[in-house]
């Protein structure tokens, strides 16, 4: 069996030109591009073009063309401000002449100050008493899913741990957790969806509210809000094992029962 890749490896990316960045890493044993793969490369080009003092906080994701997973993405970055405070940056994501996807991403200057989270991690089992699991898989991650009510395709609670030292690279932790976010939903707490059923990623937007640790055990907790005109869209929290908030999501799919 072949070892997974470290995710320094799957989220790299390498310049091709002022602004203008390749991926290094296809995966063809899948069917289709990884959304949260390609956002975490997409974020990887944007903090190659912004000043080392600056964090991303912000990004938003809009999933336009189904991407292939045997050709690299390639990446040109926009510079729209830059500030002593904040820069922001437009990535079109293309494979050829195809685009398929279009990245917006806020990136911050650490300012200190009050640290205050109203959110508390649910009460769940510890990861290191859930059974692995193959079912729920992504490279370089290890996956564990806690007891939960309800019997999901998709569990909305589950345990990730990067399988390798991710070194306390601040930015690379942090593409890591923008690349795990696209796994499960919280689709499955609002329709019976099945593995045959259509369900794609339309967009992404996730806030990231402290710099994550994803060398350790991250709780993603994510909970179904809305289905309509087969549209889902769920709300999701990153936590780590020590219970501070991480990040927030919301995203939107599109669902299509199969006929």
């Amino acid at each position: 069996m072949i070892p997974d890749p470290q995710i320094a490896e799957i989220l790299a990316v390498h310049a091709t030109g002022t602004d203008e960045f390749v991926s290094d890493y296809v995966a063809p044993s899948v069917r289709s591009l990884n959304g949260g793969q390609m956002a975490g490369q997409a974020l990887n080009a944007a903090f190659a073009t912004v000043g080392e003092h600056l964090d991303a906080n912000a990004m938003h994701v809009f999933f336009l063309n189904a991407g292939d997973p045997l050709k690299p993405v390639e990446f040109t970055v926009q510079r729209d401000r830059d500030s002593r405070a904040f820069s922001t940056r437009q990535v079109l994501a293309h494979q050829g002449d195809r685009l398929i996807s279009k990245v917006s991403i806020s990136f911050h200057a650490p300012e200190g100050g009050a640290d205050v989270q109203l959110p508390t991690m649910p009460e769940v089992e510890d990861p290191q008493d859930c059974t692995p699991t193959h079912g729920a898989h992504i490279a370089g991650f290890e996956i564990r899913i806690p007891r939960q009510a309800g019997d999901y395709l998709y569990a909305p609670r589950l345990w990730a741990r990067s399988m390798s030292s991710l070194k306390n690279d601040k930015r690379l932790n942090t593409c890591a957790l923008i690349y795990l976010s696209d796994l499960h939903s919280g689709v499955p707490q609002l329709t019976d969806l099945k593995d045959e059923d259509f369900h794609t990623s339309l967009d992404h937007a996730i806030w990231i509210h402290r710099t994550p640790t994803m060398d350790d055990w991250v709780l993603m907790d994510h909970q179904g809000e809305s289905l309509g005109d087969g549209r889902a869209w769920y709300r999701g929290r990153f936590y780590g094992s020590d219970g501070r908030l991480f990040a927030s999501l919301a995203q939107e799919m599109l669902v299509r029962p199969a006929k």
